[in-house]
């Protein structure tokens, strides 16, 4: 096998696992191309388990179909091959991402409607049995429209672009998204600080020094490219500000000066803000499921009634855009009094005195976001009173 195929074998690889891990498909479902050179393809194979793939059974075959070399190509290969006669395509992927699967079910009118500015064009492709010719056709169609986004009816997800972490990065985001309109009936998937050109080229993997951003990626806490993790150097006022995409295993980036504006802000504002506190060594900017829903729907019932909520996370505050220092928000925030701050529109910022505490508090603040949302104002529990939160605030300082 030469250099080359190897490389974009293990690259195949590690992604299925990661999309299998993140539950964006099922080791038996999807499949993936990507380019060896403009007339080669490597491609997933047919009903094989692709968490379990090896660098030697993947399908080598012409862009005309010829085959080459490993096991036969997966039966939904005439659209792969259609895509990949445009140049500006070096990579097909295709999951059963859960949401974007269960948004594949909702009339053409619903569908077209959902993803807005600044969020990437999709067309919706009609149903056809998988791997026929007529799926190809339609998808090829869409392709010469300039689409590169195909949402297929009462199926899945078809994403072509230069890169399988741009693919793979886009997948991620939109089915997250999906998610999140779909369970706070929104028309529309929010655009939240969706970038408006995404910057994915290469860039060098940093070594992690902890294990508590790679829990929170894990743990589904983050967005790629919206979320970041922030944490306090021992350097005085300077500190690692991160992002990840979700390509890799793990994979962090520290983000320079150009990118979006409002990671420039919100490393701004968390540079500030490790100046003037004592207690605050690491923030995250994070989109959890349930506190995105939480946040999204507009709804603040009974959050505050567990007393966990209460002990770790103290006070929450809603905020239009970042507080600045001289605003009692701020200060509220520097003292330690509040640590979760829900931003209208862009996401959660959360605060910790170290990386444990931090994510701890991610974790506290999305089951108690889980429990409002299930309850949904009709438990018969009541609400702590003042009094009891501040006994419970004061006994675990």
């Amino acid at each position: 096998m030469a250099k080359n195929e190897l490389r974009l074998s293990k690259q195949i690889i590690s992604l299925l696992k990661r999309a299998i891990d993140l539950g964006l498909t099922t080791p038996s479902g999807g499949n993936i191309s990507l380019k060896i050179s403009r007339d080669e393809v490597l491609i997933t194979p047919s009903g094989l388990d692709k968490y379990l793939l090896k660098e030697n059974q993947l399908s080598h075959l012409t862009i005309n179909g010829q085959h080459l070399a490993g096991p036969p190509a997966t039966s939904e290969v005439p659209f792969h091959l259609a895509l990949m006669k445009f140049t500006d395509i070096a990579c097909v992927l295709h999951l059963h991402a859960p949401y974007l699967s269960a948004l594949s079910t909702y009339p053409d009118q619903v569908i077209n409607h959902f993803f807005c500015k600044p969020l990437p064009r999709i067309t919706v492709i009609p149903y056809d049995e998988p791997g026929s010719i007529q799926q190809a056709e339609s998808i090829n169609m869409g392709a010469k429209m300039g689409y590169r986004l195909f949402l297929l009816k009462n199926h899945g997800m078809v994403i072509a672009t230069q890169s399988p972490k741009e693919a793979f990065n886009l997948m991620y985001l939109l089915d997250e998204l999906t998610y999140l309109a779909l369970t706070t009936s929104l028309e529309q998937a929010p655009v939240l600080s969706f970038p408006k050109e995404l910057q994915l080229e290469e860039t060098e993997q940093l070594p992690v020094s902890t294990k508590f951003l790679q829990r929170a990626i894990k743990y589904k806490l983050l967005l790629p490219h919206l979320s970041s993790w922030h944490h306090k150097k021992q350097i005085k006022n300077h500190h690692q500000w991160y992002y990840f995409d979700s390509y890799a295993e793990v994979r962090i980036d520290e983000i320079g000066e150009n990118k979006e504006s409002i990671q420039t802000e919100l490393k701004h504002w968390s540079e500030e803000l490790f100046k003037n506190s004592p207690y605050i060594n690491s923030i995250s900017f994070c989109h959890p499921h349930n506190l995105m829903a939480f946040l999204l729907s507009g709804n603040r019932h009974l959050f505050d009634y567990i007393a966990e909520t209460v002990i770790i996370l103290k006070q929450l505050i809603e905020v239009d855009r970042l507080p600045s220092e001289q605003s009692e928000e701020f200060k509220k925030i520097a003292a330690g009094e509040v640590s979760l701050v829900l931003w209208k529109g862009k996401g959660v910022i959360v605060t910790g005195k170290s990386q444990s505490e931090l994510l701890d508090r991610i974790l506290v603040a999305e089951n108690s976001a889980k429990i409002a949302i299930i309850t949904n104002n009709v438990t018969e529990v009541d609400r702590l009173s003042n009094e009891s939160k501040m006994k419970l605030i004061a006994r675990y300082k």
